[in-house]
């Protein structure tokens, strides 16, 4: 899980081979708001997520703050702003193992319009 947080877009995640359905809980330690989620792929190994989610650890219950059906080279999911102490990325549906590169939450001071 560190490959997706070092800032490094050489190291990344993945699931065994075969394995095309799975998630990923970041655990921010205290109560964190963001309203911004960026997810990379490692595109090296080519573009293999076809459906994610993002969920909110909020009230004892898994909340989804967004789904997607391709992330490429960098997805950006614009957010109303949430607090919580986990969030867990799912990837539902994939070619072949997702690989992801990098996974970030972040507060934004002003998503852009029409978002």
């Amino acid at each position: 899980m560190a490959a997706l947080t070092d800032g490094d877009p050489a190291t990344y995640w993945a699931t065994d081979d075969g394995v095309t359905e799975a998630s990923v809980v970041v655990d921010f330690g205290k109560p964190t708001t963001f309203n911004s989620v960026d997810v990379r792929e490692h595109l090296p190994l080519g573009q293999r997520v076809e459906a994610f989610t993002v969920e909110a650890w909020e009230n004892g219950d898994w909340v989804k703050l967004a789904d997607g059906t391709s992330i490429g080279n960098r997805r950006l999911l614009w957010l109303k702003p949430v607090t919580a102490e986990r969030m867990r990325f799912r990837v539902s549906k994939a070619a072949a193992a997702p690989a992801i590169s990098e996974l970030g939450a972040y507060a934004e001071p002003v998503a852009p319009s029409g978002s």
